[in-house]
């Protein structure tokens, strides 16, 4: 054995050695969690870049979408149809459960759209969604609701496009008033 060899012999054993000290094996797994947790921190960064893509694309469709059917929402022509749809099946109803399920599946078509017609008897008045027209007085009902549909109102996505128009029970005493 050289001299060349007992040199390569002791460097490779303190080499041994010191892989096998415990705090040569700490700093070697601390650089494996730093390299591991930067790989990650990566990944998370793309995942996160890759996630607000996707969101503003699918946002981008989104608003594409509701403005198209908005613009294509034919509001008027539904309108028209649904106030003599709307009176008559509040008048007959009652009597005629086939009237009542037919207005009922024309309801839920309205809500899949949007839309909702505002047929609010009997409850309170509320001027974001009525317009009075009238006041009577009723006896078997409270003060402020609302007795009668004069002319349905509409809302569409959350907004209302046309107020129902409505008779509004009002005491006696504040009518003369």
């Amino acid at each position: 054995m050289g001299i060349r060899d007992k040199i390569k012999w002791l460097f490779t054993r303190n080499s041994e050695n010191r892989l096998q000290e415990p705090i040569y094996q700490c700093l070697q797994k601390i650089e494996d969690v730093e390299e591991r947790l930067g790989k990650m921190q990566k990944r998370e960064r793309r995942h996160t870049q890759l996630q607000e893509a996707m969101y503003e694309e699918f946002s981008a469709k989104l608003n594409n979408l509701q403005n198209q059917i908005d613009a294509e929402f034919p509001l008027d022509s539904v309108y028209d149809f649904a106030l003599g749809f709307a009176l008559y099946a509040q008048e007959h109803s009652d009597q005629d459960p086939a009237l009542e399920r037919l207005w009922h599946k024309f309801n839920t078509m309205l809500a899949d759209l949007g839309a909702e017609i505002i047929l609010d008897r009997n409850k309170a008045f509320d001027d974001s969604r009525h317009q009075a027209c009238d006041t009577r007085f009723d006896p078997g009902h409270p003060e402020g609701v609302i007795l009668d549909v004069v002319q349905p109102g509409i809302k569409l996505h959350d907004q209302i496009k046309k107020p129902a128009v409505v008779v509004v029970n009002q005491s006696s005493l504040e009518k003369q008033a």
